[in-house]
């Protein structure tokens, strides 16, 4: 029985040293390289076939840092819009968004071309080189060989992660949504009707505007002006709308909403009706009241499933428990406190900061943009497994596995001498 045991664990440590020389995956998406060209392909078929003289224009909306946050640059800047933090819908909304604010202030592109006989297009076309960033891409329509095609407008990062090898794709390809429709031979008299409705998020009555300007863009030229109030129930209704242009191509109706002061806007389309959301987005308070925003961002590309399905944050008065309130993805991952006193009953004013409950495997860090928070969960790497192979036990474990072989041995020469 003594002979199997030794037999046994001289076995397990030989096996264990083995298992040792294994690598073990790690993280390895790392930083984004700034300053690093990037590109993009853009892939246009329809039920496979390539198609050909397909315009677009590419747009630079926003810079990117090292851990992949964006920030808008150049006009897109003056837009109320925000591009952290939104969920896959928030980002299509945003594509549509943006493109109309393109189009109504006629906004240059970076760089544009048309695809060419293999419905392809690459990016840069005229300019020398691309930088790392968000771009939105803008199809335009194509009436050819008695059909329309129409795009969608979509964002894109450039690098994009690569979610199976988990490390930045500097090289991008990326085949746009698209519809085909076949021109009619009789279009004229076809007509079609388009709704706005407006719809307020996460605000207090006192602060909404009196009014809001909605503009009514065809084909991206602005058509017809109307005013949303409270007597219309923020809603209008456009009735007997061309259908068609005179070349027999589908007009694009679209709208746009003059900006707002204190709110970001998204624009979605719910069949006739364009739903247009403001958010309540204070830049700075007023009276003796004050506005506090808590914004989650997640630092963890490649590892989502590792996130908590919600975290709770305090907000604290000079360091005292004010409010607690939980964060997760069905409110965005945000919070905003209104009409927070500004002042305490000494005159003096008040400090609000915030705290968050600790996010096991994330390393915590909060930053105050104006009045807003800014939680960034980072996942810490220290935890993951680790890069390459662990060495150092080898020659331990070999020299332990040997010298339980040889004591086996002597010990069955023994019991033969016995």
């Amino acid at each position: 029985m003594r002979k199997l045991s030794n037999r046994v664990i001289s076995c397990l440590l030989c096996l264990v040293c083995m298992l040792a020389l294994f690598p073990v995956q790690a993280f390895a998406a790392g930083a984004i390289n700034p300053n690093k060209d990037v590109t993009l392909t853009i892939e246009y078929k329809h039920n496979k076939v390539p198609v050909s003289n397909v315009p677009f224009d590419l747009y630079y909306v926003a810079s990117v840092d090292a851990y992949a946050e964006f920030t808008l640059t150049g006009d897109f800047q003056n837009y109320p819009v925000t591009v952290n933090g939104l969920t896959t819908d928030a980002w299509k909304a945003l594509a549509e968004t943006l493109a109309v604010y393109a189009d109504r202030d006629q906004l240059k592109p970076l760089d544009s071309g048309k695809t060419n006989a293999e419905g392809k297009l690459s990016f840069p076309s005229k300019q020398p080189s691309l930088k790392p960033g968000l771009y939105l891409v803008i199809g335009r329509k194509l009436v050819q060989d008695g059909y329309t095609y129409t795009t969608e407008p979509f964002l894109v990062s450039l690098p994009n992660l690569d979610q199976e090898s988990d490390t930045w794709t500097y090289d991008v390809i990326a085949a746009p949504k698209h519809t085909q429709t076949e021109n009619p031979p009789a279009p004229s008299d076809n007509t079609v009707e388009r709704r706005v409705l407006k719809v307020w998020k996460d605000d207090i009555q006192q602060s909404r505007p009196k009014e809001v300007i909605i503009q009514l863009l065809k084909d991206g030229t602005v058509y017809d002006t109307v005013t949303l109030n409270a007597a219309n129930d923020w809603r209008y209704t456009w009735d007997k709308l061309p259908k068609y242009n005179k070349d027999g191509s589908k007009i694009i109706w679209s709208v746009v909403e003059k900006e707002l002061e204190n709110y970001t806007v998204l624009i979605t389309q719910d069949g006739v009706t364009f739903v247009v959301t403001n958010t309540y987005s204070p830049d700075k308070p007023t009276d003796d009241t004050v506005t506090r925003t808590v914004l989650k961002v997640w630092d963890d590309k490649g590892y989502e499933s590792r996130r908590p399905k919600s975290v709770q944050v305090t907000l604290l008065q000079n360091g005292t428990a004010y409010d607690a309130q939980v964060l997760s993805e069905s409110n965005g991952w945000q919070y905003t406190w209104d009409k927070l006193p500004k002042y305490d009953k000494n005159g003096i004013e008040i400090n609000w900061t915030i705290r968050e409950d600790a996010v096991s495997g994330y390393v915590s860090s909060t930053r105050q943009n104006g009045f807003t928070f800014v939680l960034t969960n980072t996942l810490d790497k220290q935890k993951l497994p680790q890069t390459g192979v662990l060495w150092w036990p080898v020659p331990i474990l070999a020299v332990a596995g040997l010298a339980f072989l040889i004591a086996g041995t002597l010990s069955r020469k023994k019991k033969g001498h016995e």
